[in-house]
């Protein structure tokens, strides 16, 4: 075997190799974002991208207006609080709270709460909202009426409804609600949230790397979280010190 012709084997060879072996697949990661899978799979972006053209929007006023109730201005120092009375993290959760994103079920919520040591509080978390397409829904309507319409479908509507009728404050402004969202995007869901089994996970990669079952790989990621919150309200109870 002349010299010539055993070095094109050893040349050749790691490319037969690759070929048998085919092509990688995709492997997702518990931290990658749903959002980013599902626009691979061929789905169009959620509607709440933040409009960063405008200034002053950044993910730290976004998170100032969330957990304080402030945010650095563009021009230096800080806005007015929004509410005098409330803010963001008084109603709703900025970690994910319950254990199953698929279900309703106030008692695992409870005890999800409980064991991972966080409030059980009245409002769903922020964790994961640009994730879901519905709000305001179930027995809002009997509180807050026509208001809740445009909220229903629209996140930036439902966060100015929060602003002005939950936490009886002003209303964002623009930068400002760009700014929630923006910040809100990092606290969305994640691949590892959805509980999927090994096989299941198998079955989005596999869309992933070769463009077949996608639209069933879509349904399977949505099937793992809802898509609104109900709310349901209840009567006080007739003694408020036995409860």
């Amino acid at each position: 075997m002349s010299a010539w012709f055993t070095k094109a084997i050893l040349i050749l060879l790691p490319f037969t190799i690759w070929l048998l072996a085919g092509t990688p697949g995709v492997q997702l990661e518990e931290t990658t974002s749903v959002e980013t899978v599902l626009q691979q799979l061929g789905e169009q972006p959620m509607p709440y991208q933040p409009d960063t053209t405008l200034e002053g929007v950044s993910v730290e006023a976004g998170r100032g207006i969330v957990l304080t109730g402030f945010a650095p201005k563009p021009g230096g120092g800080k806005t007015g609080k929004q509410s005098k009375h409330y803010v963001c993290t008084a109603c709703h959760n900025v970690q994910r709270d319950e254990y199953d994103l698929s279900v309703a079920d106030p008692q695992a919520r409870l005890e999800y709460a409980r064991d991972n040591g966080l409030p059980f509080l009245q409002g769903t978390a922020l964790y994961g909202a640009v994730n879901r397409s519905s709000f305001y829904n179930g027995d809002y309507e009997e509180k807050y009426g026509d208001l809740v319409k445009p909220a229903r479908n629209s996140l930036r509507a439902a966060i100015q409804l929060c602003a002005t009728e939950c936490s009886q404050g002003r209303a964002l402004e623009p930068w400002e609600l760009e700014s929630v969202l923006a910040y809100l995007w990092t606290i969305d869901l994640k691949i590892g949230d959805l509980l999927l089994q090994k096989e299941e996970l198998a079955q989005i990669e596999e869309a992933l790397s070769t463009g077949k079952g996608e639209q069933e790989a879509v349904a399977l990621i949505r099937s793992k979280y809802l898509s609104g919150s109900p709310a349901t309200f209840v009567a006080p109870p007739e003694d408020r010190k036995a409860g």
